[in-house]
């Protein structure tokens, strides 16, 4: 079964080699361009093992399957990867950076609401879990940091009184960094941690690439932009705004700075 692509996406899902820097609102077809263009490769002989599909979500992946299946080519699903299952898969080899072991635990938001009470039950200010870890996460995305010690609670309060003036700023930020301590005691992550924490694990041990779980040589550069701070550009809020089915397309983007 065919799958249509408009004009911009057909351009990228046909495009030779080099890189290629695509934007898109919500909804403008990126995901299915890239499944396109990954059936599209291994039509010309590329391999399953020799290419990878990084997309944001689970449920991603599962949209994926479908398009695939569609062009009778599910047998690359092996070759799509969640980011957070790179960003695990990271973690577990570079764990000693955050003084974890490989065999950690990446809490659900139940459990994260809990180590966050933990943390937070001697201290005379409460937060109310659920909104302060929905804060914190999208900190950790604008920031891409970590707390103690890749990050500071000078930073981090800074950062809260520049969003949030109403929040007790510094309060939040020792809640915060008593949180990260007890994760650290219990040998676990949380799921921001899966989204922002592999850059820097890859930058501090002097890895610029990541090896293919396969026999091949082949790599792919990693670079992580959190989708929060994404959603915080110029460029997005005109895509919604102008509720655009458009893609915009950079051609080799490569030694500068793409402007959002």
């Amino acid at each position: 079964m065919a799958i249509s692509l408009t004009v911009a996406q057909e351009t990228v899902a046909r495009r030779g080699a080099g890189r290629l820097l695509v934007f898109g609102g919500p909804g403008t077809g990126k995901t299915k361009t890239a499944a396109v263009r990954l059936a599209l490769l291994n039509a010309v002989g590329a391999s399953p093992d020799a290419l990878r599909l990084i997309v944001p979500s689970r449920r991603a992946r599962i949209d994926v399957a479908k398009w695939l299946s569609d062009m009778g080519k599910l047998h690359l699903l092996k070759s799509v990867v969640p980011i957070s299952t790179l960003g695990t898969s990271i973690l577990r080899r570079e764990s000693r950076l955050f003084y974890r072991s490989p065999g950690f635990a990446v809490l659900s938001p139940a459990r994260q609401r809990e180590a966050f009470q933990v943390a937070t039950s001697a201290r005379e200010v409460q937060f109310d879990a659920r909104a302060a870890l929905n804060l914190y996460a999208d900190a950790k995305a604008s920031m891409v940091t970590a707390m103690e010690p890749f990050g500071s609670e000078d930073a981090l309060a800074a950062w809260v009184t520049s969003r949030e003036p109403d929040v007790d700023a510094r309060e939040f930020a020792a809640s915060c960094s008593a949180y990260e301590h007890v994760m650290r005691r219990a040998n676990s992550f949380d799921g921001p941690d899966l989204l922002c924490l592999p850059g820097i694990a890859l930058k501090r041990a002097g890895i610029s690439w990541i090896s293919a779980p396969s026999p091949t040589s082949s790599s792919t550069t990693f670079t992580h932009f959190p989708t929060l701070r994404w959603r915080s550009t110029k460029r997005y809020r005109q895509c919604v705004a102008s509720q655009s089915s458009a893609m915009t397309i950079k051609q080799d983007p490569i030694g500068r700075r793409a402007r959002l």
